[in-house]
């Protein structure tokens, strides 16, 4: 089985947790990207993690819940690389250039996990409503709005944790999902970098 080398498995073998529940994380992960989470049966992840069924239930009420687990916990490192030194550009544009092209590689790299995510939050009202509410409700983006607000004069004043994630994080995930999934190569890169980077400065500058 080919395996997602990605910096949030990276993060996941570092973790401080129990060897079986890294072990289950880590099945659930590629069994999910090879075959999809519905196809996906909760003995097939215990086979695979070498572990046994009851194990996983140990730790997670139900397949939703562990899927629930890796989205929280790749949301967060996504989080913080999308958003890390948003205050040591010297404009917004700059910024947001550096947005744009950073955190495309990062959504690339980590293509297979971000596709899995993406197909329950379009499928599954309840993953849907599980996830938007740890984006929303995240002092950690609240606090990042406030740096770009204090540092860009120009910063859209309406900025919020909800606008950021369907205005920045949409489009950008969107671009990554559509060229890797469908291997979609632009013969104008560059002016599909400068609609996205339009589209990004919108939700940043409000106008």
């Amino acid at each position: 089985m080919a395996e997602i080398r990605s910096e949030y498995e990276k993060a996941l073998m570092e973790a401080t947790m129990p060897a079986g529940k890294r072990k289950i994380l880590l099945a659930a992960l590629q069994l999910f990207a090879k075959q999809g989470f519905d196809r996906t049966t909760t003995a097939e992840i215990a086979k695979e993690a070498g572990v046994s069924e009851g194990l996983i239930y140990k730790y997670f009420k139900s397949k939703d819940s562990l899927l629930e687990e890796i989205s929280k916990s790749f949301y967060d490192q996504f989080r913080n690389t999308f958003l890390e030194g948003v205050g040591e550009y010297a404009t917004l544009d700059e910024l947001v250039t550096a947005l744009m092209r950073d955190r495309l590689n990062f959504a690339r790299e980590n293509f297979a996990l971000i596709r899995i995510i993406g197909q329950e939050v379009f499928m599954n009202p309840s993953f849907r409503t599980a996830i938007v509410n740890v984006a929303v409700n995240n002092g950690h983006i609240n606090k990042y709005i406030a740096e770009i607000k204090a540092k860009y004069p120009d910063a859209n004043p309406d900025l919020n944790p909800e606008l950021l994630l369907r205005g920045v994080l949409g489009p950008l995930v969107s671009y990554a999902l559509i060229t890797n999934l469908f291997h979609l190569k632009s013969d104008d890169e560059d002016g599909s970098l400068t609609n996205l980077h339009r589209q990004l400065m919108l939700v940043f500058k409000g106008k």
